[in-house]
């Protein structure tokens, strides 16, 4: 019995070839975070945060993560990857990186090619996140690190906030794919901008047109309107709003709610003349968190501030959709409902024309369902 099991493991290690493709540790060089630029010449320019571990203070205290710095230029990312490789005693390996940035010039042209390698090649991190920065991505790399957190920790802890409090949307290497070659669909990332020597902010979401970053932006105050149009509302959304525009007192003027539920309604038409029409209705159930002026304890109060909101809301709704329009991001997906249900009305048209002349209905109701304890 044994000899039979001996031969069968001597005949198992003969037909078996083992792992072809293995990637050692041990020779790898772990990036976590890549920016990507456009130089003047034309040529692409990578920079990456690379880590390394090294000895605490004095060679006798614990290992420390730290980051390398390295940047590479070449007509395509993968020559400018290779260059970064000569420099490098180990190999590049991407498949920890867990956020890319994307230099306003570089998105403003088509991002594609930028992804083309990440989507071909098994070990890119396609769960990494995706943010577009103001002026150059290799400035924010190079900052290096924010306080004790590495750069590319500190993006990617930033954005998620942002996406927690909808801000920004959640979007990754992955979920953009489908939308960069979805021609109904268009789709938006988050913007950031280094506003100090060693700070960086999240300001709000940078608009795109098919693979191209359109150079339009919603701001921070603007940005969770669109999130809650596209039926996208995250864990909590709180809103500064002009209400008492008439006060003197400041803090007297706004109001901080709470979005607890939300509810969209979304229709597209089209009318004989081929007149593209789409309604929008957003039903907000809100709760107060600071109101300074206070007066809610009549009914007749409440009823005044819901109408208020209601106002200030749709007003802001249209503003969203007009800015979406006059960047010809088609965020809200209207070219793929009309390729659904109406697909005669956009065929052979020329669509970058048709969407902004789109005849767009907003409309905000508003139920305050909390006051909190002092009314």
């Amino acid at each position: 019995m044994k000899k039979r099991s001996s031969f069968s493991c001597l005949l198992l290690s003969l037909i078996l070839t083992g792992c072809w493709d293995q990637q050692l540790l041990k020779d790898s060089r772990l990036v976590y975070g890549s920016s990507f630029d456009v130089t003047k010449e034309g040529e692409i320019e990578t920079t990456s945060a690379i880590r390394v571990i090294q000895l605490g203070s004095k060679g006798g205290g614990q290992p420390v993560a730290v980051n390398e710095i390295i940047s590479g230029t070449g007509n395509t990312l993968r020559e400018s990857r290779l260059e970064i490789d000569r420099i490098l005693s180990g190999e590049y390996s991407p498949n920890k990186t867990r956020v890319f940035v994307l230099g306003e010039e570089l998105a403003k042209k088509d991002i594609y090619p930028i992804f083309d390698i990440l989507y071909r090649d098994p070990r890119s991190s396609l769960g990494s996140k995706v943010v577009v920065v103001k002026g150059k991505g290799s400035e924010i790399i190079k900052m290096n690190q924010i306080g004790q957190t590495l750069i590319s920790e500190d993006i990617v802890e930033l954005v998620k906030d942002a996406e927690k409090y909808t801000l920004v949307p959640n979007e990754t290497v992955q979920s953009i794919c489908t939308l960069m070659f979805d021609p109904g669909k268009d789709f938006y990332l988050p913007y950031i901008e280094k506003t100090g020597e060693k700070s960086i902010k999240v300001m709000g979401v940078a608009l795109f047109n098919e693979q191209q970053y359109t150079g339009k932006t919603l701001s921070v105050k603007d940005s969770p309107m669109l999130l809650l149009l596209h039926d996208r509302k995250a864990k909590l959304t709180r809103l500064t709003l002009m209400v008492n525009p008439e006060e003197e007192n400041r803090i007297k003027k706004y109001i901080t709610i709470d979005i607890a539920g939300n509810k969209r309604d979304l229709k597209v038409s089209v009318d004989n003349k081929n007149k593209i029409h789409v309604n929008i209705d957003l039903h907000l159930k809100v709760n107060i968190l600071e109101y300074a002026k206070n007066e809610l304890s009549q009914p007749k109060e409440i009823e005044k501030l819901t109408k208020k909101l209601a106002e200030i809301l749709t007003s802001k709704s249209t503003y969203v959709i007009d800015q979406l329009q006059d960047a010809n991001c088609d965020a809200l997906g209207i070219g793929r409902e009309l390729m659904a249900y109406y697909p005669e009305s956009i065929k052979g048209e020329n669509w970058e024309k048709m969407y902004p002349m789109i005849d767009f209905q907003t409309n905000v109701y508003v139920d305050i369902i909390g006051t909190g304890i002092i009314k």
